[in-house]
């Protein structure tokens, strides 16, 4: 298994037509991961960041408020996430790119899962990322 620091390097190097090694796999999520998903979907250059800053905002998401609590990709052209609104609402997501630029990527799947969190494979995900929020938890770039 691989880090996560190094499955995101990994992941953008493939977007830039580079091999993909499908080692990672998934593991509850560290203060410290969430931390790394925030500040990338807050704060990163990459064309895929961006644009889920965009779609995020016209959903009336504001992505320097909410935390990202997992990001992996489900698929060569998707990106699996669970965001956590600043009220505190668990959102299942779906980013698909496929046959298009990163660019051009659409918010294909879009699921409030507030109620059943835990039911799901990243509950501890979730809450961890719920008590991060809850507690007020900063984030910033570097």
């Amino acid at each position: 298994m691989i880090g996560k620091l190094r499955w995101i390097e990994q992941r953008q190097e493939c977007r830039r037509g580079g091999k993909y090694e499908a080692t990672w796999k998934h593991n509850m999520a560290t203060t410290r991961d969430i931390a790394l998903l925030t500040n990338l979907l807050r704060f990163d250059l990459d064309p895929m960041w961006s644009r889920h800053r965009n779609l995020l905002l016209a959903r009336g998401i504001d992505s320097n408020t909410a935390i990202l609590a997992e990001s992996f990709p489900d698929d060569v052209c998707f990106e699996f996430g669970i965001l956590i609104t600043e009220s505190g609402r668990v959102i299942q997501l779906g980013f698909d790119y496929l046959h298009k630029p990163v660019e051009q990527g659409d918010l294909c799947e879009w699921e409030d899962i507030t109620d059943r969190y835990r039911e799901t494979p990243y509950s501890d995900s979730a809450t961890l990322a719920l008590e991060m929020l809850r507690s007020g938890t900063k984030f910033g770039p570097g």
